[in-house]
This record gives C-alpha cells, structure tokens and sequence, in this order.
C-alpha cells in the first residue's frame, strides 16, 4: 500500500469513528418510520438517498469551512448545540403529541418531489441525522 493510500485510508477510518457512534444510524431509524409513516415506498427510498446525500454534504462543508463561518458570524459551538438541541426538543415533542400513523382514517399524503426534498432536508437530515453534535465534531476534526 501507497503511503499516500495508507494516509487516506487512517484519516477515513478516524473520521467514520469520529462520527458514526454520534450519528448513530440504527437508532435514527424509528424517527425515520415514525416521519415517514405516510409516504409510500418509492417515496420512502428517495427520501432516504436524499437524506444521505444531504448528511455527506453538510459534514463535508462543516468540515473544511464550518469553522470559518462560525468564527465569522461570532457564533461558539456552545450556540449551535443549543439550538440544534432545541430543534430536536421541538421535534420529539410534535412526534409525541401527533396521532398514530395507524389512527389517522384513511390519510394519505401525496407529495411531490420539491416537498420531499424539503422534508428530506428538515427535520430529517438537519437536526435529526445530522445534528448538533456531529457538526460540532465534524468542525473539530477538520
């Protein structure tokens, strides 16, 4: 192996240990469901690409320039995890209050992309999958 290869391959794997146990997939997952619970199959798997494709762009960004940006603006880490918290609260708290999937007579939500991609954004990739934390994480390791 390159020693090039062998630097890219440590720096990879530090990164991915830096931020999978905060990101933590599995545990997003009844979040996911629970949101989702009215969208269809398709809908569900375009979401999903979208979600992941949106979670890679924002921990790129805030790894090379989220530390410029928050130095510019004045902002600590402190700030964003608070905020970021808060929208996770809020979040949770109409998850808790809303009716089941299963209740709801016959609701069906039709969708079109440019809604799904919204959606695909906020509440699913920023706050919930990509949050606070990861951010804060992503900025320190770059």
């Amino acid at each position: 192996m390159t020693p090039m290869m062998s630097l890219f391959v440590s720096k990879f794997l530090f990164v991915a240990a830096a931020l999978l146990p905060i990101i933590n997939p599995p545990g997003l997952v009844p979040f996911f469901i629970s949101l989702t619970a009215h969208n269809s199959q398709p809908q569900r798997a375009f979401l999903a690409r979208r979600i992941a494709i949106y979670c890679f762009l924002l921990l790129l960004g805030s790894m090379y320039i989220g530390g410029f940006v928050l130095s510019f603006f004045g902002v600590s880490l402190p700030v964003v995890q608070l905020s970021g918290g808060l929208l996770i609260t809020f979040a949770a708290w109409r998850m808790l209050n809303d009716a089941p999937a299963e209740a709801s007579p016959g609701v069906e939500k039709i969708e079109n992309r440019e809604i799904l991609k919204q959606r695909a954004f906020y509440p699913l990739t920023f706050p919930l999958t990509v949050g606070p934390g990861s951010i804060s994480v992503a900025i320190t390791v770059g």
